[in-house]
């Protein structure tokens, strides 16, 4: 089996196959064909969590809400934790609400879809001083993600995905059978992946390079049952270490979603996995060769399109060079000023999935208002995803450019 990096992720062919036209379209159950939430509030429907879950997404503080609210901590406190009509925000404090969290109103009487739990369902690349508030704001956005997608999927039948599961356990821990493994599963012909972004769209993923702009946070997965397995990277990542850290998610997706597997040995895993499968030892070792330096490593890097870095450990993991030799690379590296930014860029891999899914709404006949409130999106947070939508992409026009944020 060959990938074929031409072809629509199969995820979205059932989707892009399908005519939308013919498709009844999700109900607005909209009093007045806005995104606004039936008024006054009917406290019965008034979802609490979702106010949480805006406001983390938003990085602010209970306190810090209030202020923008001109009302008591006290007050959204009680908010967030009642659907008591004494206590749950009035027409006009939703709409203020919903106005400073960039969301539709509406979204303050979604009911997310309940799906089984699993202990180990988030999986990330967080730098040790992450903050903990940090990660929270980025596992409510990646929350709010889950259910747009969710609602932009609603009616469509999913194919099957084929992103392995495969516990290394099964193989005497031999992470570098598995990454082989994996490889031969989703289609990934010998030598270099060409497009690791495509590769996983292609076997039922989603890639998402948007929204993850943390400064202490690389990437993360995550298995919803129900939706697709999900990527979310860093959009401010060069391209080499994009590959490496996607690589290293999806170790984690193959190896640990549903296991109950220690940090450290999961991290391991993951990190031999991505260099095995971005660069398999049978293949690479004959690059090494004899004599590994800074040249032959560049020369290298715009083949497996991975970091000078990334190869050194390579090389080194699988004996190809000794620790005086690996010690002395990155000792020059430092001192030529490139451990930060290696020369031989790589160019960034621009994720399609979920920018089809968007497309296809719109071309069925969406509205802009219809699309906002089946994303629960304000106006303007709509617009921002629109502009990134139809901004070039690396696959298709050779060029992508990002929405400033």
């Amino acid at each position: 089996m060959t990938h074929d990096a031409s072809t629509d992720a199969t995820l979205f062919k059932k989707y892009d196959n399908q005519s939308m036209g013919d498709r009844p379209k999700r109900p607005l159950n909209l009093t007045d064909g806005s995104s606004e939430l039936p008024m006054p509030m009917n406290c019965e429907q008034y979802n609490p969590r979702m106010l949480t879950l805006a406001r983390e997404a938003n990085r602010l503080t209970q306190t810090a809400l209030a202020e923008e609210m001109a009302v008591s901590q006290p007050l959204v406190a009680r908010w967030e934790s009642t659907t008591d009509s004494a206590t749950c925000p009035d027409r006009e404090q939703a709409t203020r609400l919903a106005e400073i969290l960039g969301v539709a109103p509406v979204l303050f009487a979604v009911e997310p879809p309940q799906r089984p739990e699993y202990g180990g369902e988030f999986y990330h690349r967080a730098r040790a001083k992450a903050k903990r508030g940090e990660i929270k704001a980025i596992h409510a956005r990646c929350a709010m993600f889950e259910i747009q997608v969710d609602r932009l999927l609603d009616g469509v039948e999913l194919p099957e995905g084929r992103i392995p599961d495969i516990d290394p356990d099964n193989h005497v821990g031999d992470v570098e059978k598995v990454a082989g493994m994996a490889r031969l599963q989703m289609g990934v012909p010998s030598g270099p992946v060409d497009n690791l972004v495509d590769v996983i769209e292609s076997c039922g993923g989603l890639v998402i390079d948007r929204g993850l702009e943390a400064s202490d946070m690389s990437a993360l997965c995550r298995w919803v049952p129900g939706l697709p397995k999900l990527f979310y990277l860093n959009g401010n990542e060069p391209g080499d270490r994009m590959r490496l850290l996607l690589a290293h998610e999806l170790g984690h997706t193959v190896m640990h979603f549903g296991r109950d597997v220690e940090f450290k040995l999961a991290e391991n895993q993951a990190n031999r996995f991505a260099g095995a499968f971005l660069m398999p030892a049978s293949e690479v070792r004959r690059d090494f060769g004899r004599r590994l330096d800074l040249p032959r490593l560049a020369q290298l890097k715009r083949k497996w399109r991975v970091s000078m870095q990334a190869l050194a450990y390579r090389a080194h993991q699988l004996g190809c060079i000794d620790a005086t030799r690996f010690k002395s690379i990155f000792t020059q590296m430092s001192r030529q000023g490139i451990r930060k930014t290696e020369p031989v860029p790589i160019t960034r891999e621009s994720p399609l999935g979920f920018k089809r899914l968007v497309r296809r709404h719109l071309e069925a006949g969406y509205s802009q208002q219809q699309l906002a409130e089946l994303l629960l999106l304000s106006s303007a947070r709509l617009h921002e995803v629109l502009v990134d939508n139809a901004s070039p992409d690396v696959q298709e026009e050779g060029v992508r450019l990002r929405l400033a944020r």
